[in-house]
């Protein structure tokens, strides 16, 4: 795949604001780009830029738009698994509604788009608590109920507290 100009120049403006340091880039575009669709529209667009070092937003050069540095582990080689789990990290930023979110990935499951074993890990090695109680209620076969919908929505409260 050919990357544009515009996402050449947005790669070496970032690196070289890391000095170098490994990064993957992350948010929307990303999971767009993978073709996923839980049901989400997003509220915002921002720009992840997973690192080893930098955290907080900052203005990279004459790159446009907001750049959220977070410093975390994250995959050398992401694949779709990693991707789902990040957009449910990320759950707070799209408009979409837990019963979709189980529905759409428990189908993505059902046909086969996602790996049950590498969501499993990755969910494991990337998943907040939020996103690994939700992701293992749709891997154990588990439907939409309130209760599951408080549970994720207090695991997200504590999350956003810490």
């Amino acid at each position: 795949m050919v990357k544009s100009s515009f996402e050449q120049k947005k790669r070496e403006a970032i690196s070289e604001f890391l000095c170098g340091g490994r990064f993957l880039i992350a948010g929307t575009a990303a999971w767009y780009g993978q073709g996923l669709d839980l049901g989400q529209t997003v509220i915002y667009v921002t720009t992840h830029v997973y690192n080893e070092t930098v955290e907080g937003m900052h203005q990279i050069k004459n790159i446009p738009g907001r750049f959220e540095f977070i410093k975390t582990r994250f995959p050398q080689t992401p694949d779709i698994e990693f991707w789902v789990v990040d957009m449910i990290n990320n759950y707070l930023g799209m408009d979409v509604s837990v019963p979709e979110v189980m529905y759409n990935l428990n189908n993505y499951l059902q046909v086969g788009k996602i790996n049950r074993a590498k969501l499993i890990q990755n969910n494991t090695e990337f998943g907040l608590p939020a996103t690994r109680y939700l992701i293992e209620e749709v891997l154990r076969g588990e439907v939409y109920s309130s209760d599951k919908g408080r549970a994720f929505g207090s695991l997200l409260y504590e999350q956003i507290r810490h």
